[in-house]
């Protein structure tokens, strides 16, 4: 679930279809990237699944995988 959500909100932030993005690449690769978006994603990733991210562990993110499997162990199940 929670790399459909990532995807889907990566989709709407950054003018993409689902399709097009390759949850294995760097997020500053994506195409229309700028850090603005970037930390639009971060801020609507940790409100829609409710989770908190430190300044570290934003840092440490390069790949998309990387910001679904830190949002994946934070989020209650």
């Amino acid at each position: 679930m929670t790399t459909n959500h990532i995807v889907k909100i990566i989709g709407e932030l950054f003018d993409l279809n689902a399709d097009q993005i390759n949850t294995e690449i760097k997020i500053n690769e994506l195409e229309n990237w700028d850090s603005l978006k970037y930390m639009q994603l971060i801020i609507r990733a940790e409100e829609e699944l409710e989770v908190m991210l430190s300044a570290d562990e934003i840092s440490n993110i390069v790949t998309i995988n990387d910001l679904v499997d830190l949002c994946s162990k934070k989020t209650v199940k």
